[in-house]
């Protein structure tokens, strides 16, 4: 084992495991050192570079006690050379000999007394930028709550505290400051005071400062010298200037810093803050308030009080825009150059990421100078990035926070720098990489990685320096990505694969890191020959692909690159073919993370050698997409892998799994009868397994076997899943009791059978939170006071009925299907239910019920917490005066279809005076039911708080007017078959006083036009529209009362319309700046309106047309040359549906379609005599799909064929003739591409 472990150090250049202790830090000291010298170091480290021979030396695997004989006589015992070795530590001892002279003096340069506490620039009261730029909203939002605070009749406490937090530098002191000096402020409040904290949070200290600024700000009381105060006198004094005034106090910029670092200021605490507030609550009046700004969530946290706290982050991008042109133009710009000045000055405001800051250091550079040249300078090389000096720059001002941080977190933060913009970080993921490249310090003790590592990215979180995105991951803001890459650059590199330039990295790198995009681009394969003169290849520890691409040649490029990586720790790689995997991959024994990614069915497997790769602990297969789930028969020879990260199909192939003792989490294990290595006694091995686990076939066991897997001692387990596929003994299951930390319970009984013994009265799982039960003949009430979701399905023979209704007092979700025979008491029986579904039919929805066809009694006054309620059939006892104890419903959709009593449901509703309100519900849904005048006239009565209305009638002969108050706050309308409704004219407003109306679908109506004709005479000019110009999304299905596009004369902000199948419909009163803003549009079966809309767009070049999406159906309307030239900046879809007059392309159509070149997707739908597809397809040079769907007449592809860009061809209910084609260009595609890929191989 000495011989193996010398020769792989030998011959790798690779640092040993380091573990926890002295060697570690050394290594840590040296990073922390090269951050401190810059590149003055870097050029150290090329003395321990071995030689180009050592590249030649192999490593053997490590020896293995659970190693078969068989193992053992397959494996070569490698050659010890005891002179060569001696020779290799000679040479690395002399390489250290040689840096500790420049190292000594280094250290000397270290202060080693306390260091000086980090200066902060003092703040006030006092307003320092007129205008609140950008947070209108929020401010008044903010000024809201500090006025209503202690107004409330359940607020206990006489004073609230408001924290806003946000990144340093994003304008919380000037958000304050606004707050602080607003009118309604200062008639609300007597008493004033502003304390700037900064690093040193001293309460005697603080204190001062507080009856200093009250005392400056006119507080009543006598004037004192507070300075030779002690803290109790002071707080006496405090308490009695505020004992009878109503006080606003801001706290501004409080800093958390490492306690454990010397320093001689003294840290935020939650108690010395108490201790700090304590005579401000001590006084007669209520709704005091004070604010706090920190850039720390963890403070934040902390303080809030009586409030929620207020999060400022950067501005939305047209509030962004105003403010940089603000700061930018001087208003003495050249009016020639004024138009390309505002477009360089867009591409920059879109790299400042929305940062206040970022606006008022680029603003200055772009005004000092307004002339083309200097700004495309400023865009291009990013000058703001460089600046140096001042706090107030974009570097500097983030930097201070980064300086802060304790070490190991500073090391963290700088190598996130490896992951693109905007990455989603996964804990597992990043703690996993963390501990890989060596940073992770468990400090002597057995955390997990995982645990260690949730709690860094939870410390980075409360310093500022990550945010909560979506489903518990992380993510970092843009400047602070920048950041990291800054601090890093002496090790870490980031490349862009279409922007970045070699001479910009540094030669010290260590971890590399690359964004693919799928387009190959020249220049990169002659930069990353570049990086290989620059860099040394082998001495990397992390190469990272980011990106999916199918280009042979950027496969080849990164592959020729790689091709001497021998220490890797960390690889991210992106396969496309069997041959993408670096030539060394097999020797890469120190890798520690192997992440790999593959197209979607991609023809791939998992590599025999992953199992020669002994130190792995992590292993990533989730994004893989192959359609092979094998894994190497040795794949358990992985004895140090800790986590692997894969699909179920991966788990449950690992043959004789019970040798990776180290094994963390296996979600399937299939028991395999006779088949050696999937004995259930595999899993009994697997001490330290945690997770989730599911069996399946456990009708291959008996009693004895199943004792075997020793599921009570796997404590780490959480989820359990446990399968019966035929008829088993009932002993079986009894045999699997798990151990009483389970929080998660699936027993599948496809064959029938008993619930096992310990589900019941004796049952020791008291931490069960969710149970599901499928197939069981027999069900016991059992007791679990923790259960919360409790699902049934086809237990035939259980009921409840009987007993005593309070058995699962947590309940929060009832899922019950298929259980003809199961009574129930009345539901729900607790009130701390949240999800309902009763019957066939499931939806995955929380906080909802779902009722289908159950007549039982429901007890509304245990719904409280409830947000959505479906009925997909009508309960008839339902009203909707049952729904009023609802005080959390959000959401109300209702069926009413086959029901005999509407009137029982709308109870509450046709009252004229004592109407039924519902204040919270914003989506309200009814259909299939008669709609009334009255029924309508007390809706918006009921539901004053709408956003959405979605309505579907039954026929009545009542005409219905639609009459919506202007109060109301609706943001979409889906009216359907409702053919007694009509829009009112009164006076030409009907829906146009809706200004939130956002999107409207109108189908199969009828009549809902018809007044307004009737009004207008089938005017084709008219001043008044029945929609709001709000309106950006418009669909109209099959409406015949619609005659002309005047109704819409007003609709500039649409961004989707579709109109469809309306018949009477013309252009006239058409206005072509409707279409200035559209992304989508659909013409349908609506007469000549597509030919006529887009020949007249075609003749309005002043208007930047921004279509990407056109769907019509006539061919003769859309290749048109003006048509298409207007079109071809920004069509990026087109589709033709339901032509029934071309046969063939004339020469002009194919003429204009080649004026498409943006044109990426093309569709041809649902035509009968179409015989043809347009023969100058394959020189559309940006198309990538095309689809072809119920075109009988089509037989064949084009002579000339398609274009190269073609990814994908889909073919439906054509003729067979064309399908076949169309199966033949795949298959040649596919060959085409393995013949250049060979060909490429072969060149290299």
């Amino acid at each position: 084992m000495i011989r193996d472990e010398l020769d792989r150090s030998a011959g790798h250049d690779a640092t040993p495991d380091l573990g926890d202790g002295l060697a570690a830090r050394v290594v840590h000291a040296r990073h922390a050192t090269r951050g401190a010298a810059g590149n003055w170091l870097s050029c150290f480290s090329s003395c321990c570079r071995p030689s180009r021979h050592d590249n030649a030396t192999v490593a053997g695997s490590p020896s293995m006690a659970s190693q078969t004989k068989h193992d053992n006589e397959h494996t070569k015992e490698l050659p010890f050379n005891r002179a060569d070795i001696s020779q290799k530590l000679k040479t690395l001892i002399e390489g250290l000999d040689s840096i500790c002279p420049a190292v000594s003096e280094l250290i000397k340069t270290y202060p080693t007394s306390v260091p000086a506490p980090m200066k902060r620039p003092a703040t006030s009261s006092v307003i320092t930028q007129k205008k609140l730029n950008g947070r209108d909203a929020i401010f008044h939002q903010t000024i809201d709550e500090m006025l209503k605070c202690g107004t409330h009749h359940d607020h206990t406490e006489n004073m609230s505290v408001l924290p806003i937090v946000g990144p340093g530098d994003i304008g919380k002191t000037t958000f304050t400051q606004h707050l602080y000096n607003d009118n309604r402020a200062k008639q609300h409040f007597t008493a004033f005071g502003w304390v700037c904290v900064s690093t040193n949070f001293d309460v005697t200290e603080l204190s001062r400062k507080i009856l200093k600024s009250l005392d400056a700000n006119g507080s009543e009381g006598s004037i004192r010298d507070y300075d030779k105060c002690e803290l109790d006198q002071l707080h006496k004094f405090i308490q009695e200037k505020l004992k009878s005034k109503k006080f606003l106090i801001v706290f501004d910029d409080i800093w958390e810093h490492d306690s454990s670092k010397p320093t001689s200021t003294k840290s935020f605490s939650k108690g010395e803050w108490e201790k700090l507030l304590a005579p401000l609550g001590m006084g007669e009046t209520s709704g005091n308030m004070v604010l706090v700004t920190t850039r720390f969530p963890k403070v934040a946290n902390a303080v809030t009080k009586g409030t929620n706290q207020v999060d400022l982050h950067g501005l939305e991008p047209d509030e962004f825009w105003e403010f940089f042109r603000q700061c930018a133009f001087s208003g003495t710009e050249d009016d020639n150059d004024m138009e390309i000045l505002t477009d360089i000055a867009k591409q920059i405001a879109k790299k400042l990421k929305c940062s206040p800051l970022a606006a008022k250091t680029v603003g200055p550079l772009l005004h000092k100078n307004p002339t083309r040249k200097h700004w495309r300078q400023i865009l291009e090389k990013e000058e703001w990035l460089k600046q140096k000096d001042g706090d107030d720059s974009i570097i500097p001002a983030l930097k201070i926070s980064y300086d802060y941080l304790p070490f190991h977190l500073k090391k963290c933060f700088s190598y996130c720098a490896l992951f693109p913009e905007d990455y989603k970080f996964d804990m597992l993921e990043i703690s996993c990489f963390w501990d890989s490249i060596g940073i992770i310090d468990s400090n002597g003790k057995n955390d997990k990685t995982e645990d260690i590592g949730s709690r860094y990215l939870s410390e980075l979180y409360d310093n500022g320096f990550m945010m909560k995105g979506d489903d518990n991951h992380y993510v970092m803001h843009d400047l602070l990505h920048e950041l990291s890459q800054i601090v890093s650059s002496a090790e870490c590199a980031y490349i862009n694969y279409s922007s970045f330039r070699a001479d910009d990295i540094q030669p010290s790198i260590r971890h590399l890191s690359i964004t693919i995009k799928d387009k190959y681009i020249e220049s990169f394969k002659g930069e990353m020959e570049k990086l290989k003169d620059r860099v040394d290849i082998r001495n990397l520890r992390s190469v990272m692909i980011f990106g999916g691409y199918r280009s042979i040649r950027t496969a080849n490029v990164l592959k020729d690159t790689l091709n001497q990586i021998l220490a890797l720790r960390v690889l991210f790689i992106f396969i496309n073919s069997p041959d993408s995997l670096p030539h060394n991959f097999s020797k890469l024994v120190h890798l520690r993370y192997l992440k790999i990614e593959t197209l979607w069915r991609c023809e791939v497997c998992i590599p025999s050698t992953v199992s020669k790769l002994y130190h792995l602990k992590f292993l990533d297969l989730k994004s893989w997409g192959g359609n092979d789930y094998n894994l190497p028969k040795d794949f358990s020879r992985l004895i140090n892998l800790h986590h692997f990260l894969a699909d179920e199909e991966f788990h449950s192939n690992v043959s004789e799994v019970g040798k990776m003792k180290c094994l963390l989490e296996l979600k399937e294990f299939h028991v395999k009868k006779g088949t050696l290595g999937f004995e259930l006694a595999q899993l009994g091995q697997l001490q330290e397994l945690g997770g989730e686990l599911c069996i399946c076939g456990l009708e291959n066991v008996n009693k004895e076997e199943a004792v075997e897997a020793k599921l009570k001692d796997k404590s780490n387990l959480s989820k359990l899943r446990l399968v019966c596929g035929t008829e088993h003994g009932d002993d079986i299951l009894d045999s699997l009791e798990p151990h009483s930390n389970l929080t998660e319970l699936s027993i599948v009984n496809v064959g029938g059978g008993l619930a096992p013994s310990w589900l019941g009265k004796n049952m020791h799982i008291t931490n069960l939170d969710t149970l599901h039960l499928d197939g069981l003949d027999s069900l016991e009430c059992i007791d679990c006071p923790n259960l919360n979701e409790l699902p049934l399905s086809s237990c035939s023979g259980s009921s409840a009925e009987e007993t005593n209704t309070m058995w699962f007092p947590n309940l929060c979700r009832l899922e019950i299907r298929g259980c003809p025979q199961l009574s129930l008491a009345l539901v729900p029986h607790t009130s701390t239910l949240t999800y309902i579904h009763l019957n066939d039919t499931i939806l995955t929805l929380d906080n909802d019920v779902c009722f289908q066809g159950y007549n039982g009694a429901l007890a509304f006054q245990n719904l409280g917490y409830f947000e959505g309620i479906y009925s997909t059939a009508y309960i008839r006892h339902m009203s909707l005066i049952d729904f009023q104890p609802l005080h959390s419903l959000q959401k109300l959709l209702i069926n009413l279809e086959d029901c005999e009593c509407e009137d029982t449901f709308f109870r509450g509703l046709d009252e004229d005076v004592n109407v039924v309100v519902f204040n919270s519900i914003k989506d309200l849904g009814l259909y299939h039911f008669s709609l009334t005048r009255k029924v309508l006239s007390n809706l918006f009565k009921c539901f004053p708080a709408l956003h959405g209305l979605s309505i579907t009638s039954k026929e009545s002969n009542e005409e219905v007017t639609l009459q919506i108050p202007s109060s109301c706050s609706l943001r979409y309308i889906n009216l359907w078959d409702c053919k007694n409704l009509m829009l009112p004219v009164n006076d030409g407003v009907g829906l146009g006083n809706l200004t939130s109306l956002e999107s409207l679908t109108i189908g199969d109506c009828g009549n809902i036009f018809s007044q307004w004709y009737s009004h207008m005479g089938k005017a084709t000019q008219t001043t008044s529209n029945p929609f709001p110009s709000s309106l950006s999304k418009l669909y109209i299905y099959k409406e015949s009362s619609i005659y002309s596009m005047a109704l819409l004369s007003n609709l500039t902000a649409l961004t989707s319309l579709r109109l469809e199948d309306c018949y009477n419909l013309t252009k006239d009163g058409f206005n072509p700046l409707i279409t200035s803003s559209l992304k989508e549009l659909s013409i349908i079966n609506s007469g000549s309106v597509a030919a006529d809309l887009l020949a007249e767009m075609a003749t309005m070049p002043e208007v930047a047309f921004q279509l990407e999406h056109l769907e019509v159906d006539s061919i003769s309307a859309a290749l048109v040359a003006p048509v298409c030239s207007f079109l071809a900046p920004t069509l990026r879809k087109l589709s033709i549906c339901g032509d029934d007059r071309v046969k063939v392309f004339s020469d002009e159509q194919e003429g204009a379609l080649q004026l498409l070149t943006s044109l990426e997707r093309l569709s041809f739908y649902d035509s009968d005599v179409l015989q043809s597809l347009p023969e100058g397809l394959h020189q559309l040079p940006s198309l990538t799909e095309l689809r072809i769907c119920r075109c009988p007449g089509i037989k064949s592809l084009p002579k000339k064929g398609l274009p190269s860009s073609l990814e994908k061809l889909s073919v439906s209910d054509c003729s067979s003739e064309l399908e076949e084609q169309s199966k033949i260009f795949q298959e040649e595609k596919n060959k085409r591409f393995e013949e250049e890929r060979e060909r490429q191989s072969e060149s290299d």
